[in-house]
């Protein structure tokens, strides 16, 4: 049988793309703004080597998440704190809620803290209110983005964040749009630019690399969940699917980030600055309008950033409910505005995220787990048997038959990624302080 054949009769079109584009939008975020400047730091030829690295590291990542959730079993309540429980015990558990609360709110941090910067220019402007005005300050513009993203933030269930993902993905490619014409007009080629660079500034720009695609293993979760299950008799899993979707989606976010690396880069040239936005004049329409359509992107990716950290918290701290899961959002998003009016520079934001907990979730995390979740479910004989999760709630998330046992070169290669992991995070987190 071919795969486009069992494709067919495993997993339909529609489900594909909804999971595709919804971490296509987890991939680009922020970080695209700072692409330009990344370029500028490391050279012409190092960036997209670079790129294509860390994609090729965070696909490898998301495989080895899906691959882990197969093993343990699948089940409609998977989270990453049972897959943490699953092979470490209370302390995976804890370990991996923290590392999830830390990495979401400081995404969304950074989302609010870039949202401020888009507008209050804007705002500022004569024609509009005034630089004097109260309304143009942070903590007014902070609160303002707060309130309009708040509502979206109440779905439990990542299927009612469909439709906001897709106008958020055709709101980023206005903005791409917009800034091709912006570079097509006052394009300066790249004639004399470096091919690559080495020292702290590279290194930096590194670790803002590195956080272009933090989220996507996070959301595995969430779109493994909401998957319908493959049919009977298939020989592939659900997390075969989860980690092609996640392939495509990585593969289309390195292309936007090339795409506005490169046009940023030659239109501003020795003038890029950490966000390309900030070199953009407020006073020609077009590009007001660039900066309006990313607010607009950048609005609808805050709901999808806290979704799984919301999951978590009330599986495993706060409990179910629709009170709970209002209150949990207020004060989620809440404490990220009131954090967000206090980043004095986003691409340092960015530069020590992607450092220690972009860098655990990329690279320490997924390989542990699935070094952890092959050691227990292999370590009896024989390719059935029963998996219990949740051993209070008696929660069995069970497949009757285990997929292939991962091969021993297979479990090397976890090992050395989570080594490598560890060893990157130090040295990240010294850079960006030396910068």
């Amino acid at each position: 049988m071919s795969f486009l054949s069992e494709f067919e009769r495993t997993i339909d079109k529609r489900t594909l793309a909804v999971v595709t584009i919804g971490l296509f939008k987890t991939c680009v975020g922020t970080t695209i703004l700072s692409m330009p400047k990344a370029l500028a730091n490391t050279g012409l030829v190092v960036f997209p080597l670079l790129l294509f690295g860390f994609g090729l590291v965070a696909h490898y990542s998301c495989s080895l998440v899906a691959r882990s959730i197969d093993i343990m079993g699948g089940g409609k309540h998977i989270d990453p704190c049972k897959v943490g429980a699953y092979g470490l015990g209370d302390t995976g558990k804890w370990i991996t809620l923290g590392l999830t609360l830390l990495d979401s709110w400081g995404s969304c941090i950074a989302f609010l803290s870039t949202l401020a910067d888009i507008l209050r220019p804007l705002l500022e402007e004569e024609s509009v209110l005034g630089a004097g005005s109260v309304w143009t300050s942070q903590w007014v513009v902070v609160m303002s983005c707060t309130a309009l993203v708040f509502p979206l933030l109440l779905h439990t269930k990542i299927a009612g964040l469909a439709w906001i993902n897709i106008l958020g993905i055709v709101a980023l490619l206005a903005f791409v749009l917009g800034v091709f014409v912006e570079a097509v007009k006052n394009n300066q080629g790249l004639a004399g630019a470096p091919t690559g660079k080495l020292d702290t500034d590279c290194v930096v720009a590194l670790t803002v690399v590195a956080f272009a695609y933090d989220g996507a293993q996070i959301n595995v979760f969430p779109f493994y969940r909401g998957m319908p299950p493959v049919a009977k008799g298939s020989t592939r899993t659900k997390g075969y699917f989860v980690s092609l979707c996640c392939g495509m989606a990585v593969a289309l976010s390195a292309g936007a980030y090339l795409c506005v690396a490169f046009l940023g880069f030659s239109t501003y040239r020795g003038d890029t600055k950490s966000d390309v936005l900030d070199n953009i004049d407020n006073t020609n329409l077009m590009y007001v309008c660039i900066k309006i359509f990313f607010a607009i992107s950048l609005l609808f990716t805050v709901p999808l950033t806290l979704f799984e950290c919301a999951e978590v918290l009330r599986q495993h701290v706060f409990g179910e409910g629709s009170c709970v899961n209002l209150f949990l959002n207020v004060g989620l998003i809440g404490s990220a505005a009131l954090v967000a009016s206090f980043v004095p520079s986003m691409y340092a934001a960015f530069s020590y995220v992607g450092a220690t907990t972009g860098t655990a979730w990329t690279m320490i995390l997924p390989p542990m787990w699935f070094i952890f979740a092959t050691k227990r479910a292999y370590a009896e004989e024989g390719a059935t048997k029963d998996i219990q999760i949740d051993e209070e709630e008696r929660t069995s998330m069970v497949r009757a038959e285990l997929p292939p046992k991962p091969s021993d070169a297979e479990l090397a290669a976890a090992w050395a990624f989570m080594i490598a992991g560890c060893v990157c995070i130090p040295f990240f987190i010294y850079a960006t302080a030396i910068s």
